[in-house]
């Protein structure tokens, strides 16, 4: 068996550059790793968007973003109670929201998640402050005690989250130095790297790439209002999941 996965991220109400991805590619499923907002909690836009990559007429699976609405952090919101008309939305199936539950999407692989993202910092120096995560501290707390319970069942696990581990090359910027990756996510990739097949993230606009973590691929497939998505292709032999390859797209080398 092989699985086509179409990963965007950042999209910020890109609205036509989401199109143009759209049109492109042949997914069997989709990832979307948060940030849908341009400016912050802009709630029409997350459906809007979300209406596009329907047109694949393929799953969809997708976390929250730090500048999108925190009612979609679903460990803060158990009751799952969305503003408009997106409790009917959410409940069609059309989409899956990611943050309480692992997802089985094929015989013997789920996907977990976690949305948000932690402060940003620059040596010692906060730079951005973290949403809905105010000190690096919540986010650890985050990634044990909603993130790492999603991983009880036997089998392998894409793990989707908005923002990337500490130590990743594709969570910090060597421009500005500005580092925003998370310790406890590194912490759990390291204590399931025999069941995490890999890891999709954001967040980071400059951190577009792939880092080998003690065997498990980091992804930052770049911010997709600027046209950046990523593919992946894997396939399952004698029940194993394994990556057959990983393109990030548009190719600019």
């Amino acid at each position: 068996m092989e699985l086509n996965i179409l990963v965007v991220t950042d999209s910020h109400e890109g609205y036509e550059e989401l199109k143009i991805i759209v049109e492109k590619t042949e997914p069997d499923i989709i990832l979307h790793a948060g940030d849908f907002s341009r400016g912050y909690d802009d709630l029409p836009s997350v459906k809007r968007q979300l209406e596009i990559l329907e047109h694949l007429r393929k799953p969809i699976y997708w976390v929250p973003g730090n500048h999108d609405h925190n009612s979609f952090i679903l460990h803060m919101n158990p009751l799952r109670k969305f503003s408009g008309d997106y409790c009917e939305y959410l409940s069609s199936g059309k989409s899956v929201l990611l943050g309480d539950i692992a997802h089985e999407i094929a015989p013997g692989l789920f996907i977990a998640g976690l949305g948000g993202a932690p402060p940003s910092f620059v040596g010692d120096k906060e730079r951005y402050y973290g949403k809905p995560y105010q000190t690096k501290t919540i986010c650890d707390w985050a990634v044990r005690q909603v993130l790492r319970p999603q991983l009880n069942m036997p089998g392998q696990y894409i793990i989707l989250t908005h923002f990337g581990p500490l130590g990743s090359d594709t969570t910090k910027s060597f421009k500005d130095g500005v580092e925003s990756g998370n310790q406890g996510l590194t912490d759990l990739l390291y204590e399931f790297r025999d069941k995490i097949l890999i890891n999709f993230h954001g967040h980071q606009h400059r951190g577009k790439g792939i880092f080998i973590w003690n065997g498990i691929p980091v992804v930052n497939p770049g911010p997709s209002v600027f046209g950046n998505y990523c593919e992946i292709n894997i396939r399952s032999i004698d029940n194993r999941w394994e990556i057959v390859g990983i393109k990030l797209l548009p190719n600019k080398s």
